[in-house]
Order: C-alpha cells, then sequence, then structure tokens
C-alpha cells in the first residue's frame, strides 16, 4: 500500500511539471513557413502589404485602423480586429522594415502574445517564393507556459492563411 502511495504521489507531482517544463525553458517559440506562389514578386509584395486585401485571405478580419506613419512603409501602425471564436482580438502591428520586393518585418502586439514576423522574398523561374520566421513570446505566465504546447496548431494556422493567400493570388488576375 505504502508504495501504491508514493507511486502516486510521485505521478501528481511528476505531471504539472512536464507540463510546465517546456514553458519554462522556451519562453519564445520559432514558426517557419515557406509559400510558393505563381505569380511575378512585384504583385504578390504590393499585395501581401495592401490593408484593403487583407481580409480575402486573413481568417476572422474584422477592421483594420490606420494609428501612425505612411502606409507600408517603415514605423507605420495599424490595430486589427479579429473576431476569434466568440471573441474579438485587438492587436497593434508596426512594420519595423520594408525592403522592397526582398524583405518586410512585422511586430505585432497583442495582449496575450507578441508576433514577430521575418519575412523574406525571392523571385524564382515562374514563381514568388515567400520565406517566413514567426517569433512568438507569451506576455503572462499562463500564455508562455502554453506556447510550447500549442505550437503545432499555431503552425497549422499561419500555413492555412499563408496557403489562402496563395490560392487567391493564383486565381486572380492582378
Amino acid at each position: 500500500m505504502k508504495r501504491k502511495w508514493k507511486i502516486f504521489t510521485g505521478t501528481i507531482v511528476l505531471l504539472p511539471l512536464i507540463f510546465i517544463l517546456p514553458g519554462l525553458v522556451t519562453p519564445k517559440i520559432k514558426i517557419k513557413t515557406n509559400t510558393r506562389i505563381k505569380q511575378s514578386l512585384t504583385k504578390v509584395f504590393v499585395i501581401l502589404g495592401n490593408p484593403v486585401r487583407l481580409s480575402e485571405w486573413m481568417d476572422g478580419l474584422e477592421k483594420i485602423e490606420h494609428i501612425y506613419g505612411l502606409p507600408f512603409s517603415e514605423g507605420s501602425k495599424y490595430r486589427f480586429t479579429y473576431t476569434v471564436g466568440n471573441s474579438k482580438l485587438s492587436a497593434v502591428e508596426e512594420i519595423v522594415k520594408v525592403d522592397w520586393k526582398k524583405r518586410l518585418v512585422i511586430d505585432v502586439k497583442m495582449s496575450k502574445c507578441d508576433i514577430y514576423m521575418d519575412m523574406y522574398f525571392f523571385q524564382m523561374d515562374n514563381y514568388s517564393e515567400i520565406l517566413v520566421t514567426y517569433t512568438l513570446s507569451g506576455n503572462d505566465p499562463v500564455a508562455r507556459l502554453m506556447l510550447p504546447w500549442m505550437k503545432p496548431m499555431i503552425k497549422k494556422k499561419l500555413k492555412k492563411g499563408m496557403n489562402r493567400f496563395r490560392e487567391m493570388m493564383e486565381k486572380t488576375n492582378l
């Protein structure tokens, strides 16, 4: 009986530790996506940065408000409002770097999580390629602990968004 009690107690202590440990060790997660689009690099770069077209491929986007700066230029800021399930989510996006048709860096601030997006653009033979590295960091202890466990779901959602962008770009004559 004593041995069973020790095993039970040890299990009760170890399970939360196993759940918490990844979030303590890795406060940030990185996710990479690679999207190929059968369209010219100029069109891809311009449409990706066009706020009017974002709702066509960004899931749950309700509205965009310009806060500061020239549109699609370094230092410009926007407030995005999303619907996620039954709740509304607000994010402030700042364009950190714009290197025409080469690189775009965006910093997104939200209440629970921040996302730093570093996008590289390449023109290949008959398609454009976008390589994106997302760095996500939690802003509160619960978000920090949950990020490593949510990584597969977040990656799937990010890939789905980029696939929607690719589909939009390939089906329209821009």
